[in-house]
Formats: structure tokens, C-alpha cells, sequence
């Protein structure tokens, strides 16, 4: 049965050489911290800063771009070409640990896959089914 992201899956090979993509992401950011004002001052003057969702990052143009921004982000798509291709930079950028990639069609605000804390070490506490739902101060969606 085909998942409907073939389409997607093929193209996050080569979406990160889309300058369009880069140009859009950037802009995206800029109106961003023009509504949001408070992410520019995450970690100054005793700020904990935002947990940001953003739906359907791709391969995660934007999400490099705002992780400095927020507290924590998890970054959800449901195609696992995109997702796979995230992972890849975020391996390649190891000093990023406020990202979270997910691979999941995104239909309970409750679903655990989108529940662990990306700056939580506790690997006990991401297996476990019971405990509290994540909710998020910001959730957005680009380019989607």
C-alpha cells in the first residue's frame, strides 16, 4: 500500500540545494521573530524560552534556522525520506540538541512519538506510555 509520500521521499535528496527553499526558510524566520519578539531575547536575562512543533519540516531548512531561537523544537513529517535526511544533518551538527525529528502523521495532540523532550537525557521516561502529554508554546508549519 503506498503511503502517499513518494514523491516527497525523492525529493529530499535534493531539496537542501533548493535555494528557493533556503530563501523562503529565511523569510519564514524573519516574520517569525517580527510576531514573536519574545524568541529573540531565549536565553537572556533568565528567559527559558519557547517549545516550538513544527508541522511538516522537510528536511529541516527552517528548523536549523529557529533551533537557536526556541528551547526545544520537534520537528514532525510524514515522509520518512525528509525525516531521514534531518537526522542526517542533525548527526552532522552535533552541537544542535534542542531538535527533535519525527516521522508521523500528526492526528493526536497526545500521540507519544512527539511526547520526549529533545534536551531530556532520561531514556526510561521516553519509553514510557504513561506519562504526561507535551504541549508547546508555538507550533508552525512552512512550505507544507
Amino acid at each position: 500500500m503506498s503511503s502517499g509520500n513518494e514523491r516527497f521521499n525523492a525529493e529530499a535528496a535534493t531539496r537542501d540545494s533548493n535555494p528557493d527553499a533556503h530563501q523562503a526558510s529565511a523569510l519564514a524566520l524573519q516574520s517569525i521573530l517580527d510576531h514573536f519578539p519574545q524568541l529573540q531575547n531565549h536565553g537572556r536575562n533568565g528567559t527559558a524560552g519557547l517549545d516550538m512543533l513544527e508541522i511538516g519540516c522537510g528536511t529541516g531548512i527552517l528548523s536549523f534556522m529557529i533551533a537557536p531561537y526556541v528551547r526545544s523544537l520537534t520537528a514532525v513529517d510524514t515522509a520518512q525520506g525528509m525525516i531521514d535526511a534531518f537526522r542526517l544533518k542533525l548527526e552532522r551538527q552535533p552541537e544542535v540538541k534542542n531538535v527533535l525529528p519525527v516521522c508521523v502523521m500528526l492526528e493526536d495532540p497526545n500521540d507519544p512519538r512527539i511526547r520526549p523532550d529533545p534536551l531530556s537525557d532520561d531514556s526510561k521516561i521516553r519509553n514510557k506510555l504513561g506519562f504526561t502529554p507535551r504541549r508547546f508554546d508555538l507550533v508552525i508549519s512552512h512550505l507544507v
